[in-house]
């Protein structure tokens, strides 16, 4: 699995994998959205300015560093992604295990020739929690641990209607990281911003507690 470190404020966050993303070439899946896709991901950026304002001036900084458009690289990291998976993650509390600690688990259910862009980020916000995550090549995350003990993970939960203006569950998952120290802190955040499409995550903190929210542009 690769493994990357990156420290510093959200704005050097993004030149420093910015400068990995160009060496390793890991833009290669980077596509031109079509203008309707253009129209949604802008709608989407004004939602993600208000819930998760930090993550823009990141995918700027990788914008900058790799000599490509702000739009370009803001599309394939917030609204063109990869299709759906249906990933495992459990949660038992303390109560229930020998040791009284808390397992969090998650299975990531992929492809397997995509194996390769799985990577492990241990992330030194300057402004918030410091985590290990786990992602592809952009700035959200499926999920991770903050240094506060804060676990969370999403999965994909099948959708028949079209996404809406919102925040997809790699970039609320990567804020929840960044930004919270205990479930229910977690949870309120979840449950007031607005997703792209429908998911679930699965929450769990130091103290053993474990929630599951499960989201959809509708409520």
């Amino acid at each position: 699995m690769r493994q990357v470190e990156i420290a510093g404020s959200y704005d050097e966050l993004g030149l420093n994998y910015g400068r990995i993303v160009a060496e390793k070439e890991l833009n290669w899946w980077w596509k031109q959205p079509t203008e309707s896709a253009l129209a949604l991901v802008k709608e989407c950026e004004r939602e993600i300015a208000v819930h998760a304002p930090g993550l823009l001036e990141e995918i700027r900084g990788i914008a900058d560093v790799c000599g490509s458009e702000y739009d370009l690289v803001l599309a394939n990291m917030t609204v063109s992604y990869w299709e759906l998976s249906a990933c495992n993650v459990v949660a038992v509390s303390g109560n229930h295990c020998q040791n009284g600690k808390t397992i969090f688990a998650r299975n990531h259910d992929w492809l397997d020739e995509d194996q390769e862009w799985v990577t492990c980020f241990r992330t030194h916000i300057s402004t918030g929690i410091p985590h290990i995550g786990f992602g592809f090549a952009d700035v959200g995350r499926s999920g991770g641990v903050n240094q506060e003990g804060l676990a969370i993970s999403s999965a994909a939960i099948w959708y028949r209607n079209k996404p809406k203006p919102g925040l997809r569950s790699h970039l609320p998952t990567r804020w929840v990281l960044d930004t919270y120290s205990d479930t229910r802190d977690a949870v309120d955040y979840l449950k007031r911003i607005p997703h792209y499409e429908a998911v679930s995550f699965l929450i769990a903190d130091k103290e053993g507690q474990i929630a599951r929210v499960e989201a959809a542009p509708e409520g």
